[in-house]
């Protein structure tokens, strides 16, 4: 409204100029002279270029030659074809110019190559997504942007690194990389985001450059060295444990801070490498990821279907160490002949038999109670123990593995367990592998399996009761001839139907007309060091491939006393066998069991 009225005041003093007269002449007053005025500039004025340059190494177990690197200018972690690339050579080493209107660029650097003789690290299957997890570390991570840090798929091998990086370009930045992008899904801040990327830093620092603390500077030599590729193993196990359950972006790499030396120290006591050390995903490393996890407040409770729980324990108890009430199948490997043994829950009964001409060959056996008293002989107390304090129901748990004196002697033995569920595809492949003419395929399992592996620490000679005692045949050990031996065991047989070869120390034993089992025997040493005598049979005279332990003697006080000697042993030793328990009571497992393995028994013996 006052510029309205202004604009009124000022039209009307014009006019009463204008309009105001006088008789005197118009006076015209002088023109002033007008300023140069420079026109407008209506074009686009040139845009202002920078000149970039990035150089570095591309270092993965040694350097990479022959790579193509790109500068990721949209950050899609693709090489698109109108952005800046180069190629390193022999060394790893690479340099890309380029120019653009951005003076502080932001991108990553992708490294691209083809290699078929490698694959990533470790594959070991995750812990169970069942754990409780605390309410922070809820996952909640898409595949894109995964902890998983894979660098090879089907021979291509892809590598990125973030700007900040100084062009290094190898596993640690890889995994920087990783972690950031996952820091990105959770929609966290700048400042969130620099932080966690700090003490990430950190945790690789110590992990690999504790000294340096310039980690991710990894040089070809380096990045081929034992010890980094050692923790780099280790890192990468830990990370396929852990997967993508947690949102807890630091997770693996204080885990691995945690419990890495642990770890390696596991591999040094087996006496392998850590790459063979983790190839068979060891339960004992699960256990320690476990534990690490819930010291640190990731998880509440150890539950994995490898990690044995209390009750595991209980139904092998139950089961399996249960005084000789137990419920399990041990089969042997084809080297001996695939001989198996089923116990079913009776006291005494059991089934022993074996493979013969792709079916089985086997019947029930009964033990009477004076066969079963026996006593074991304890170096500690150098005496004769009471075995029935063998498998006690108390022994020492450790991880998956159980612990207890054997037979009453001093002597250690441990049970290896590996956990199944029997609608995995693991058990499905391990009961394809035994002889088919067992058919477990057609067997309603029970929902967990427990196989199991022996380690003895030394060995442990028993005899029963009412052992078998000979009078010693010779003056001496050294004296003994195989037709001594034969003329006390086979004194039955002997002479008619025994043939000896001393040179040999071979004798055969006509129990059939016209049909002769062979034997060898050999001197020894028993636990208690006294003489021992060993016959074995020879289970395949034609081809000699396997003997079997017939009977075994302790020479003492000018008698032989028969004995059984359990020799020592290692888990290896069983590797190739299969020994399983399980819940044989609910369902009535067992009983289903026996009544499979009856039907399959041939009605005729060889």
């Amino acid at each position: 409204m006052f510029v309205k009225k202004l604009g009124l005041v000022l039209l009307s003093s014009s006019l009463l100029i204008a309009c105001g007269g006088s008789d005197s002449e118009d006076v015209t007053p002088p023109v002033e002279p007008q300023p140069e005025v420079t026109p407008p500039v209506t074009g686009t004025p040139d845009p202002t270029e920078y000149n970039h340059q990035v150089q570095g190494v591309l270092a993965f177990e040694g350097a990479i030659a022959g790579a193509d690197i790109c500068v990721d200018l949209n950050t899609n972690t693709l090489c698109d074809t109108d952005e800046p690339t180069s190629t390193t050579d022999n060394d790893g080493r690479y340099q890309i110019d380029w120019n653009s209107e951005v003076e502080t660029p932001n991108y990553y650097l992708v490294a691209n190559w083809i290699d078929t003789t490698r694959s990533n690290v470790s594959q070991p299957k995750m812990l169970s997504r069942s754990f409780k997890t605390n309410k922070l570390n809820l996952a909640k991570v898409d595949g894109k942007h995964s902890n998983r840090t894979d660098i090879f798929n089907d021979g291509n091998a892809k590598l990125v690194a973030l700007s900040d990086h100084q062009g290094a370009i190898n596993a640690l930045t890889h995994i920087d990389f990783k972690r950031y992008e996952q820091m990105l899904a959770q929609d966290l801040s700048e400042i969130e985001i620099a932080d966690l990327r700090l003490q990430l830093s950190w945790l690789i620092d110590g992990l690999y450059a504790p000294d340096s603390n310039i980690a991710y500077q990894v040089t070809p030599t380096l990045s081929s060295s034992e010890q980094f590729n050692t923790t780099y193993q280790t890192h990468m196990h830990v990370a396929a444990l852990i997967g993508d359950q947690l949102n807890a972006t630091l997770a693996i790499e204080k885990v691995l801070t945690f419990s890495g030396p642990t770890i390696t120290a596991l591999a040094d006591e087996n006496q392998v490498s850590m790459s063979e050390f983790l190839a068979d995903d060891p339960i004992e490393v699960r256990y320690i990821v476990s534990d690490s996890l819930i010291a640190q407040g990731y998880i509440e409770t150890p539950f994995d279907e490898k990690i044995m729980n209390d009750n595991d324990w209980q139904v092998l108890r139950d089961n399996l160490f249960n005084d000789g009430v137990n419920h399990d199948f041990s089969l042997n490997p084809p080297s001996s002949l695939s001989t198996f043994t089923l116990e079913y829950g009776e006291a005494t009964k059991f089934i022993v038999g074996y493979v013969h001409e792709g079916g089985l060959i086997g019947k029930e056996h009964e033990l009477t109670m004076s066969s079963r008293e026996e006593l074991c002989w304890d170096n500690q107390s150098n005496s004769w123990k009471d075995s029935d304090t063998s498998y006690p129901s108390n022994g020492e748990t450790t991880n998956n593995t159980i612990s207890f004196s054997t037979s009453g002697t001093s002597v250690q033995t441990k049970l290896k367990f590996e956990k199944y569920n029997t609608n995995s595809d693991t058990w499905l492949s391990i009961i394809n592998a035994q002889p088919a003419a067992f058919k477990f395929n057609q067997v309603d399992w029970p929902e967990y399996v427990y196989r199991y592996y022996i380690k003895q620490d030394d060995d442990v000679m028993c005899k029963a009761a009412n052992a078998s005692i000979f009078v010693m045949p010779a003056a001496s050990v050294d004296a003994l001839t195989s037709d001594d031996i034969a003329r006390t065991v086979w004194s039955v047989f002997y002479p008619h139907n025994v043939i000896t070869d001393e040179d040999k120390r071979e004798i055969k034993v006509s129990y059939t007309a016209g049909e002769y089992s062979t034997f060898i025997w050999e001197h020894d040493t028993s636990p208690n060091g006294s003489p021992l005598i060993r016959i074995s049979e020879l289970i395949d005279p034609t081809n000699g491939q396997s003997l079997s332990t017939f009977q075994e003697y302790i020479v003492q006080d000018g008698f032989l006393i028969e004995v059984d000697v359990n020799k020592s042993s290692s888990f290896d030793d069983f590797s190739d066998h299969l020994l399983i328990s399980y819940d044989g009571e609910t369902n009535g497992f067992s009983q289903h069991f026996l009544a499979h393995i009856k039907a399959l028994l041939s009605p005729t013996q060889p």
